[in-house]
């Protein structure tokens, strides 16, 4: 294995950017749990003893739709946990998953985007990616030939 003096530079940066994904979790949770609060509003209102035309049909979508982004934002605070948990602990997949988030994250304009714009100059480095190799190739790991 090649000698790599400067491969250890980098995880301060490396274990920020695990803390920035453990914020961006929850951020969105938050996020998640309002919208949640918003549907299960929306869904009283469906069912509010008062009719008035036309504010059932408008309710029951209204909470349908808070429903789903509240899903989504839950689900999205999740992986991005896991993934900052991981990017921690020098798993080498999480290189490729922060990756991939930050390619969603940079449509999340301006906080999705800066913290892609910083995933992406961080784990491009070739430094980085020795890292994160280096990892996978301990003798106390199990392979498979």
């Amino acid at each position: 294995m090649p000698n790599h003096p400067r491969a250890g530079r980098f995880d301060p940066h490396i274990d920020f950017l695990g803390f920035l994904y453990y914020l961006w979790a929850a951020f969105h949770t938050i996020f998640g749990v309002a919208m949640g609060l918003f549907a299960a509003s929306a869904a009283l209102l469906a069912v509010a003893p008062d009719r008035r035309p036309g504010l059932e049909v408008a309710a029951s979508f209204t909470a349908a739709a808070f429903a789903v982004l509240a899903a989504t934002a839950v689900l999205w605070a999740i992986v991005h946990a896991w993934c900052g948990r991981a990017l921690r602990r020098r798993h080498p997949w999480s290189r490729g998953l922060a990756l991939a988030l930050s390619l969603l994250n940079a449509l999340l304009f301006p906080l999705g985007t800066a913290m892609a714009l910083y995933t992406l100059w961080l784990l491009l480095h070739e430094d980085v990616r020795v890292r994160f190799e280096r990892e996978t190739s301990s003798p106390h790991r199990f392979t498979v030939s």
